[in-house]
């Protein structure tokens, strides 16, 4: 009969999500003397990451680099930058994630979405040397096909970036909620207000619902962009546009993902149209003072 018990300390150790925790663990496994392989369900790594890679994080690179990571990257000819600085998501990416999934080679692995994590020829009813036999990981690939992965142990570094925070009571969506995100009416997280979103913003109504850094920052936005917008059919003025941005402090039990690593969050409604829109997190970045509770920003209304 196989050692299964000896076979397991053969096996990798599978590391979910190449972000910022997931590709730092690869490095400390490396260290370790261990077999890593992360397994990414975005077509590049830190894929969630850069979905709000305008956005500037909190922290500075000082505290975004991790300490085997460095070594590693050291090793390769990589040069850190200021770590004074505050790097928008974008350059944590191409300053430090990417160089850091190329010297971690080939076991990243990209387009490749975990669907379930189980135990190697176990049903969910069997618990006889259940904690010394290997992990089975099923990959979705985007063909359809899948493989099962034996590992040694699993540590989902996946985040929440996709798992949002509803805006009704409960952490539940609120009336409307689910369809208005079905219709295309709800923005997606953290949209870039003074940037590639700038039209679906400016001059319209915004109300903004949350107490969090993202709420802040979502409301700094949108107040830069009422300087620098005209009214609609002001040609030749010198007045920018005033649309209304209002806040309202969330009353609703706390998100759970509050006070977490990330990007950072709040929430924002159009009144004209009552529906809110979502925005999450991403845990995928998970860096100190990076991010907080979930936000959201609504869809825009009639033009004033």
């Amino acid at each position: 009969m196989r050692d299964i018990t000896r076979d397991h300390h053969d096996l990798p150790v599978v590391i979910i999500g190449a972000g910022p925790v997931g590709l730092a663990a690869a490095a400390h496994v490396r260290e370790w003397g261990l077999t890593a392989l992360v397994l990414e369900a975005g077509d590049t790594v830190a894929a969630a990451i850069r979905e709000w890679g305008h956005t500037r994080l909190f922290s500075p690179w000082r505290y975004n680099i991790d300490a085997a990571a460095r070594r590693l990257l050291e090793a390769t000819g990589w040069q850190e930058p200021d770590l004074e600085e505050l790097p928008t998501g974008h350059e944590l990416v191409d300053e430090y994630l990417a160089p850091l999934a190329a010297a971690l080679g080939d076991v990243v692995r990209t387009g490749v979405r975990v669907v379930a994590v189980s135990r190697q020829d176990m049903d969910k009813t069997r618990g006889h040397n259940r904690a010394t036999t290997p992990f089975l990981v099923r990959v979705a690939r985007t063909d359809g096909s899948y493989d099962d992965v034996p590992a040694r142990n699993v540590l989902d570094a996946s985040g929440t970036w996709a798992q949002h925070n509803p805006l009704g009571r409960s952490g539940l969506p609120a009336p409307g909620e689910t369809e208005a995100a079905a219709s295309g009416l709800i923005t997606q997280p953290l949209p870039a207000v003074t940037g590639a979103d700038r039209e679906r913003f400016a001059g319209r109504h915004v109300l903004v619902i949350g107490a969090g850094h993202s709420a802040a920052n979502t409301l700094l936005d949108l107040a830069e962009l009422a300087q620098t917008t005209r009214r609609p059919g002001s040609a030749g003025r010198s007045a920018p546009q005033t649309s209304h941005v209002s806040t309202v402090e969330r009353i609703a039990t706390s998100s759970p993902h509050a006070e977490r690593s990330g990007p950072a969050c709040g929430h924002s409604l159009n009144p004209e149209s009552s529906m809110s829109t979502h925005r999450s997190r991403s845990q995928a970045s998970k860096q100190p003072g990076a991010a907080c509770e979930s936000s959201q920003t609504g869809p825009p209304g009639p033009k004033s």
